[in-house]
């Protein structure tokens, strides 16, 4: 089980890694701080609605849920940058 416990928390540590660097790259490329908390903003309610959909569903966070996360992350990732190129348009 200590493993599992590693897993979660490590997946954790690179949900907050993943937002800090998505938001110091969207600064970045698009010049502006306040585009990217919108964009940081989408991120984070994904992953949350996520998260709170597996743990209503009756899933314990272990280690499939914590591979999820991490899959969630890089997708919403991607969605927000394109929004936020979206309204810089």
């Amino acid at each position: 089980m200590a493993v599992g416990y590693g897993m979660v928390d490590s997946a954790y540590t690179n949900v907050v890694a993943a937002l800090v660097v998505s938001y110091v790259v969207l600064v970045v490329v698009t010049r502006n701080l306040l585009v990217p908390i919108i964009a940081i903003l989408s991120i984070g309610s994904t992953i949350c609605w996520v998260i709170a959909g597996v743990i209503l569903c009756g899933y314990e966070f272990e280690f499939f849920a914590a591979i999820l996360t991490v899959m969630i992350v890089g997708m919403s990732v991607d969605y927000a940058v394109h929004l936020t190129r979206g309204l810089l348009c």
